[in-house]
């Protein structure tokens, strides 16, 4: 097995060397990684004020009975509801806290693209880091998700091109980190092809944009009949336990073929909050399931904008661990763990006292 050396120095990454695994080389001179994290943090702001502030001066502007139409005529205000909450026709957001809510997805797009465009942290050990589309594709399907649910609500309406949208952009944003994390069972560097020839990461790029169509089509062919609600109700847990099950099988790989699958120096904290906040999102998908659907009572109680919030934040943190994993040799775990120990922990709940305080009391 090749030698993980340390590879965090400005203008130094890592590259597939001839042997299989990664050799550390300089690649140009590189911004110190605190400027960088202070750019990368201060587009990101500002794309989202952006991206609020034009949904602000829409809703603002527009009137929404002339951008999607007036309302059905059965339509009774003082009982119908979008997703438990009171419709205001006149408004371009005609369903505000679901509309709003839906640009954390739009939020978590723009902060990968900062970290991965932006940032850039080195070194490149994995095929995540390694092939740029990865994350411009992330970044595409989490804006795209955000437009999509966004526009779904504030048209509020049935039948219309706004849910086709919204459903169809499922597939991708729940694709993606399964595609990601099946990578990851080819170590990298093992197969030459896929991270030395150009066309390598390309082919699988190609590959997945396929899937995709796959899986969108039935999505557009049955628009919105009750078999595609059904198809996106239990398919998104379909690919939650697929992968679960692409974490367990990489789990063993590296317990079986140590020399092959070297552990991971990623926290394992993120990973278990992603998936915390995906099931407990999922939960609150539906509030008249949960027999929670107060439509007059406060927005902050509307569980699906917290299903908004908790499947973006759960998709940002399961990119992170993907996108930062790394790998490491015994000795630098060694290394790793004797250095814990003579730092002690970070956090401790009680001041350090001296032990014979209490006695001299």
């Amino acid at each position: 097995m090749a030698r993980f050396e340390r590879c965090d120095k400005d203008g130094w990454d890592f590259v597939a060397a001839r042997d299989g695994g990664p050799a550390c080389v300089r690649t140009g001179a590189r911004a110190p990684a605190s400027r960088r994290i202070a750019l990368a943090l201060e587009v990101w702001l500002a794309l989202c004020v952006v991206s609020f502030g034009v949904l602000l001066l829409l809703d603002e502007v527009l009137d929404g009975n002339e951008v999607w139409g007036p309302l059905p005529p059965d339509h009774d205000a003082a009982t119908a509801h979008h997703w438990c909450e009171r419709l205001v026709p006149e408004r371009f957001a005609r369903s505000p806290a679901n509309t709003y809510s839906s640009l954390i997805f739009v939020f978590a797009g723009w902060a990968v693209l900062c970290v991965g465009f932006i940032y850039r942290p080195a070194p490149a050990r994995n095929h995540h880091r390694a092939f740029a589309g990865f994350t411009a594709l992330q970044a595409l399907w989490l804006v795209v998700g955000g437009l999509a649910a966004l526009l779904a609500h504030a048209s509020a309406t049935q039948n219309t091109w706004t849910i086709v949208f919204d459903h169809a952009s499922i597939w991708p944003l729940v694709t993606l980190p399964q595609a990601l994390f099946a990578l990851r069972l080819v170590p990298y560097g093992a197969l030459p092809w896929l991270t030395e020839r150009w066309y390598g990461y390309w082919l699988l790029f190609g590959g997945y944009l396929l899937l995709v169509v796959a899986l969108v089509l039935p999505v557009a062919i049955g628009q919105t009949e009750q078999w595609v609600v059904d198809y996106m109700y239990y398919g998104v847990p379909v690919m939650g336990c697929v992968f679960v099950a692409l974490l367990i099988a990489r789990l063993v790989l590296e317990a079986c073929r140590p020399r092959l699958y070297p552990h991971s120096t990623a926290s394992v904290g993120l990973l278990v909050l992603s998936v915390t906040f995906a099931v407990l999102g999922f939960a609150l998908q539906h509030p008249d399931r949960l027999g929670v659907c107060r439509p007059d009572s406060s927005w902050f109680l509307n569980t699906h904008l917290w299903w908004h919030v908790l499947q973006a934040t759960s998709l940002f943190l399961a990119w992170c661990w993907a996108y930062f994993e790394d790998v490491a040799d015994a000795d630098y775990l060694e290394a790793l763990a004797r250095e814990r120990e003579e730092r002690g922990p970070r956090l401790t709940l009680l001041p350090r006292l001296p032990p014979g305080l209490f006695l001299e009391l």
